[in-house]
């Protein structure tokens, strides 16, 4: 799987909190729905590579998904589809979190979805 990762930007903003939704589990991440002022940007030309990386020299953990029982996958499954509930991002399919839901895991964004429509 070496060197299969993706390129792209790590982005240093201003916003205010409002402005923002905070990821669980990860401190420093959040994701604006709103335009917000970009103050600076790094290139990452292979995501995977850097995260490896990042790995062997203790600055990250990786959980892989292959490694997870069914159990754990459900668990995860489960806190994704109530965190799309708590931030209602059906009001806002099109941002980028709800696009990656969508596209690398249909069936939560599905499981979602059902619970909104009752």
């Amino acid at each position: 799987m070496e060197g299969e990762g993706v390129a792209g930007f790590i982005y240093e903003t201003e916003a205010a909190e409002d402005q923002l939704i905070p990821f669980p589990n990860i401190p420093c991440a959040r994701l604006s729905v709103t335009p917000i002022k970009v103050t600076g940007c790094r290139e990452i030309k292979n995501a995977y590579d850097l995260f490896m990386e990042y790995e062997a020299q203790g600055k990250l953990k990786v959980a892989r998904f292959e490694d997870k029982t069914e159990r754990q996958l459900e668990w995860w499954y489960a806190d994704l589809a109530a965190y799309l509930k708590e931030k209602e991002m059906i009001k806002c399919p099109e941002c980028p979190y709800a696009v990656f839901i969508k596209k690398k895991l249909p069936q939560v964004w599905e499981r979602y979805r059902k619970t909104v429509e009752k």
